[in-house]
């Protein structure tokens, strides 16, 4: 597990110096990204020169800043092309099917690196109003029913780390934040097989979240939809079944192809 690996400490500081930036931040300083993540500015000016001459990082001149480098769209792609269009391929059906039956916008995430990425979604071709998820947005774990769905699947030492060294954001008064209700929401989750988001993002806003697993103690992914508070509370058990049985049908059809 992560807690008990060595780390090498100039390989970290590159790679958190790529994690600063996201969509709130396609541009930055040597000195932002130096006080952001409290390093030397001239450490932090010699990890990115280094990123900048292997294409890893842009070094705007004109502007006197920083964007990630085009290096990544190829990388990319190769992530696409394998696991994660195949798991695409096979959740799609369904996606279509939920989204249409129950009139909500229906999703595949994965997660990654302690954030969950919505990797495809369907929307009610129907609907004359959209609730939409952002593609590729990472949404932490602590506030959303795939990311709580996903931390519950973790052993003991995985959840220890995270719980010990993340800083939750408060979206909304709903929002989890401290430790002790965060380990009691997971064991909750975790007997109950689901997860469920009650206006922790969004005010207004729910989620509801079932687990894809390749075997009873091992979570690929998770299906979900997104619908108002309301709506949801109407339609959560119907919905629920229909999710249970799209992951059990992916999974299947996983293995299935898998084997041949």
């Amino acid at each position: 597990m992560k807690g008990n690996l060595r780390l090498i400490q100039s390989v970290q500081r590159a790679i958190d110096i790529i994690n600063c930036f996201d969509e709130s931040n396609s541009k930055l300083t040597v000195n932002q990204i130096s006080n952001k993540l409290a390093l030397h500015v001239n450490t932090t000016r010699g990890i990115v020169n280094t990123l900048v001459y292997n294409g890893y990082l842009i070094h705007n001149i004109d502007e006197g800043n920083y964007s990630l480098g085009y290096v990544f769209i190829p990388k990319a792609e190769l992530v696409d092309n394998s696991y994660v269009d195949r798991m695409k391929s096979l959740a799609r059906p369904h996606l279509r099917a939920i989204a249409n039956s129950h009139q909500v916008s229906s999703r595949l995430q994965l997660v990654s690196n302690y954030n969950v990425f919505t990797v495809d979604t369907f929307n009610p071709e129907n609907s004359r109003y959209l609730l939409l998820t952002k593609m590729n947005t990472s949404f932490p774990l602590n506030a959303t029913s795939s990311g709580k769905l996903f931390l519950s699947y973790q052993d003991n030492e995985f959840q220890e780390n995270y719980l010990s060294t993340s800083k939750f954001e408060k979206y909304t008064s709903k929002t989890i934040v401290d430790r002790e209700s965060l380990q009691e929401e997971i064991k909750t989750i975790r007997s109950k097989g689901y997860s469920l988001e009650d206006e922790e993002i969004s005010i207004g806003m729910s989620s509801i979240a079932v687990p894809i697993l390749s075997n009873p103690s091992k979570i690929m992914g998770t299906l979900s939809i997104v619908a108002s508070k309301s709506f949801l509370d109407d339609i959560k058990n119907e919905v629920l079944s229909d999710l249970f049985t799209a992951a059990d049908e992916i999974i299947r059809e996983w293995k299935s192809q898998t084997r041949t």
